[in-house]
This record gives structure tokens, sequence and C-alpha cells, in this order.
């Protein structure tokens, strides 16, 4: 018996750890002073202790305890963790009320399965290798869902901000569910096939449609996902490509400067000045616009700034660029077209949509030994906000809006950087430092 206890009592306190670590997973950063994680571990044992002494007093499953379990850990998870109260509440609902869930059928299943409702009763009040099997099973279960939740920390978190109305019905559903589960050790249930059968139908129905509603959310967020990273590459092979096309062009004609200096050359000597004028003219325009200011030793660069100063010229847009450095590092061509393609782009789109004596981008990319810093503002006009540590505007596409931005991510988070944005006065800033 003292075993079984021991063993009922570590899988209580796996219990309490669960919920903990999903709510660490949920929370931003949090007070780190030694005095309040003391506090913190002192009041989750007293939790524990709790826990295993309603277990030995009280029996395996008690709805008013686990609403208990759910006021008290949410106010300490709220107390504790940088974690808004709507999130804690929801959260710990959802876990307590899914494990007894798990251990009302495991007992009910597990009864049907040696055709003695009995059973139910015996595994509900008294500590038995049974119970301790069943309490291993939905411990196991829910650890598995909890650390499946985790490894998918940034989509899971996505999900249950951007459906948290639905997570709530789900709590509703579960709580009428267990209300429906309590007959199961309130009244002697009669030992008819039918019933039973009928019995566990619905709480089984339930909880089989709640995760297929979930795993059905996280495919479509998946696909979304997985449809967005496709348009980010193609955005950046696209930007790239008509880079290099740039490059390639410029190259071609400033090779072909020598053949035109011929023919000039033989005009001018057969004094044919009328042609020579109209030769002039006509490989002067491919020459203008083709024309570059070199910033920098890095090709790609000085195409991207001087294609994006011809656009912001075309809109009216001051665009005043500060470069200092090389640039010959390891970063890829193509994580540059991500990184300032994207930015001067949403800069000038922006600057589009303002009066136009607004109309200015300030452009900073300066290398400092390997450290690279990149610092763009411009003015916006209309409503931005952060949501989920991402930038959001009143954009109508929900699924192009903020892929230029999580291309500019990725490729930062690639080359070892960071990026911090603000935005204040309707002035929009973006901070970049990259060490690659």
């Amino acid at each position: 018996m003292t075993v079984l206890r021991i063993g009922e009592g570590i899988l209580s306190i796996a219990e309490i750890v669960g919920i903990f670590y999903l709510l660490f997973m949920f929370s931003e950063k949090r007070d780190t002073r030694k005095w309040k994680d003391g506090l913190l571990y002192l009041l989750v044992a007293g939790v524990c202790g709790l826990l295993i002494c309603q277990r030995i007093t009280s029996g395996l499953y008690s709805r008013y305890f686990m609403l208990i379990c759910i006021s008290f850990v949410s106010i300490l998870a709220f107390s504790f963790l940088k974690l808004a109260l709507w999130k804690c509440f929801l959260i710990t609902a959802l876990y307590f009320e899914t494990l007894s869930f798990f251990d009302v059928l495991i007992v009910y299943l597990w009864a049907l399965a040696v055709k003695e409702m009995g059973t139910v009763e015996y595994i509900q009040l008294q500590t038995s290798a049974e119970r301790v099997v069943i309490m291993l099973i939905s411990r196991a279960i829910l650890i598995g869902m909890v650390i499946w939740i985790v490894n998918c920390k940034t989509v899971g978190r996505s999900v249950f901000i951007k459906y948290r109305k639905l997570f709530i019905v789900f709590v509703l559903l579960e709580y009428i569910g267990l209300l429906y589960c309590d007959q199961l050790f309130l009244f002697n249930i009669v030992d008819n096939r039918v019933i039973n059968i009928y019995f566990v139908f619905f709480p089984l129905l339930l909880l089989f449609g709640i995760v297929w509603i979930v795993n059905l959310i996280l495919y479509f967020e998946k696909k979304d996902e997985i449809t967005a990273i496709h348009i980010r590459s193609d955005m950046m092979e696209r930007n790239y490509q008509d880079m290099v096309m740039l490059y390639q062009q410029r190259s071609v004609i400033f090779h072909d400067i020598k053949n035109h200096l011929v023919i000039l050359s033989s005009l001018m000597d057969e004094e044919e000045f009328n042609k020579a004028r109209q030769y002039i003219k006509k490989i002067q325009e491919p020459i203008k616009a083709l024309d570059q200011r070199r910033y920098t030793e890095n090709r790609i660069i000085n195409s991207i700034i001087n294609d994006k100063d011809k656009k912001a010229t075309l809109y009216g847009v001051s665009l005043n660029i500060k470069v200092i450095g090389d640039f010959m590092t390891a970063i890829e061509d193509i994580d540059w077209c991500a990184i300032l393609a994207n930015l001067l782009d949403n800069a000038i789109e922006a600057c589009e949509k303002v009066p136009v004596e607004e109309r200015k981008i300030d452009f900073s990319l300066v290398q400092k030994n390997e450290m690279i810093i990149l610092n763009i503002s411009n003015p916006y006009c209309g409503t931005l906000k952060l949501m989920d540590g991402k930038l959001r505007t009143l954009k109508e596409d929900k699924l192009l809006h903020g892929i230029g931005l999580e291309s500019v991510k990725y490729a930062v988070d690639k080359n070892n950087g960071t990026m911090e944005y603000s935005f204040m006065e309707h002035i929009f800033r973006v901070t970049i430092v990259l060490l690659p």
C-alpha cells in the first residue's frame, strides 16, 4: 500500500508540474528575482501536497476540488508569471478538465472491460494498483499532449490567442461533460450493457470532438504557414532575380561601351556629326536608366539601394541614405534582398499614404568590425499594434500581411541578428543588428 501511495503521489506531482510547464511556455519574460522564484516553488509544492492529501482522503476524482485547483493555480500563474488572467484561467481549466476527463473515461472503460460496475467506486475511493495504472495512463497522455504543444510553441500560442473564444466553448463543454460523468460516482448505475454504452458515449464523443476540432485548426494554421513560406520564398527569389537582372543589364551595357565608342569614332572620322548625335541619344537613355551610385563593395546592396531610390523618387519620397562599410561579409545576397528590399518597399508604400511634404525616409547601414547596424524610419498613417510579438496593421489581406516582415525576421535570425521596431508620433522605426 505504501508503494502505491508513493506512486500516486509522484503522479500527482507530475500533474502539477505539467500545468506549470505549460504556463511557462505561454508566459512572456518574468521576474527572475530569487525570492519570488523561491516563493513560487513553495506554493507549487503546497498545491502538490493538497492534491496528494485530497487523493488519499476523498478519492481520485473530485469536480469541486478540481475547481479549487483551477482557481488557485490561475492566481499563482497570474501573480508570478507575465501572463494575462484570462490566459491563466483558460489554460488551467483546459488542462485540469481534460485530465479529469481522461481519469473518468479510463476508469469507466476499465469497469466495462471487467464487466463489474462496482470497480468504478472501488478505483475512485481506494488506493489500488488499478488506480495507479489508470493515473499513469491519463497523465502520460496529457503530458505527451503538453510536450507536443510546447514543441509547436509558435503555432500553439498563435492558435490559442486567435481562437480563444472557441477554447472558452471547449471549457464550458468539458465542464458539462464532467457534470454528466458525476453520475458515475453519485449514483448506482444499473449493470445494463446498453445503458453503459450510451452513458460513456456522450463524454467520449465530446472529447474526441474537441481533439478533432483542435487538430483541424492546427492543420489549417500549418497550411497557411506553409503557403506563407512559399510566398515568402517566391518574394525573396523574385527580389533577388530582379537585382541580378539589373546588375547584368548594367554590365552588358557598359561592356558594349567599347563597341559604341568605335562606332562613334568612325562617325566622327567621317564627319557624320548628325548621325553621331543621334547615336549618342540612342545609347544615352538605357545608360542613364542603369546608372548606379556606388555605396559599397557589395554589388547587390548597391543594386537594391539604387533601385529603391529610383522608386522613391517616382513616388515623391525623399530617401536619405547613409552607408558606411564594404559589407563583404558572409551574409548571402538573397538575405540582403529579403532585408533591404522588403523594408524599403514597406517604407515607400507607407510614405505613399501620407501628405507629400511628409514623405521622407531615413536609411542608415553601418558596418562596425563584424557588426552591421541597419536603421530605417518613415512616417505612416493608420493604426499599428503589436499582437503576440508581431506587428499588425489594418490591411485586409490577412495571409499576405506580414509576410514581408516575416521574411526579414527569417533572414535576420539566420544571420544571428536581432530586429526591433517602434512606432510613435506616426513615425515607424526599424533597427536591425546582424552578427554574421
